[in-house]
Parts: C-alpha cells; sequence; structure tokens
C-alpha cells in the first residue's frame, strides 16, 4: 500500500482485505441449488451491488416463488479450465501479472 501511497507510510491500520474475490471461469455469478444447498456465488468483484439482488432472488426461490425468483443466472453450468484440479495453482501467476499491469499503467 504504502509503495502506491507513499503519504500513508506512517498510518496504520486497525483492519485490512487481502484482496481475494470469487471469481468465475465464465465471469458470471451463478445462483441455484447443490445436494440441497443454496447457493449464491462468483460475484467477479462486484457482489456489493449483486449481492443485494441475488439475496433477494434466493429468499424468494427459498421460499416457493419460483416465478419472483427467477433470474437468467439460474442453474448455469460452472465451466472449469484444462489442467485445473480445484487448486488455483495459478493464481501467483495471474496475480503478478496483474501487478505489473497496475504498475505499467495497462
Amino acid at each position: 500500500m504504502c509503495d502506491i501511497f507513499p503519504d500513508l507510510e506512517t498510518t496504520g491500520t486497525s483492519h485490512v482485505w487481502s484482496g481475494l474475490v470469487a471469481y468465475t471461469f465464465d465471469h458470471a455469478p451463478h445462483i441455484g441449488q447443490h445436494q440441497g444447498i443454496d447457493f449464491v456465488m462468483g460475484y467477479c468483484g462486484s457482489g456489493v451491488a449483486r449481492a443485494t439482488y441475488f439475496g433477494q432472488k434466493m429468499a424468494y426461490k427459498i421460499l416457493g416463488d419460483q416465478d419472483r425468483g427467477r433470474t437468467a443466472f439460474d442453474d448455469l453450468p460452472f465451466q472449469t479450465k484444462p489442467l485445473y484440479t480445484g487448486n488455483p495453482w495459478f493464481m501467483p501467476i495471474v496475480l503478478n501479472w496483474h501487478r505489473i499491469a497496475d504498475r505499467l499503467g495497462l
């Protein structure tokens, strides 16, 4: 943080966020049910705006009001990538690329 904002060098912090977000391979949120568990996930960095909307839609679904709970994102299949086994081994590479791109202003 201080590399980007050097004026904050002497400012203390009480709380921090790691910056990790849920990203799906298709860049789309997913809403549905799996093995009896309702889920809404994969906001892809826009969870503040989407969570309220999808939370309300999921509430309608849980209450049995399928018409009011319907979204264009219902039961989308989860896409995957070659060589992906559930462990995001590639994330350090991706994060380093974004770090470099940020520094270069790309």
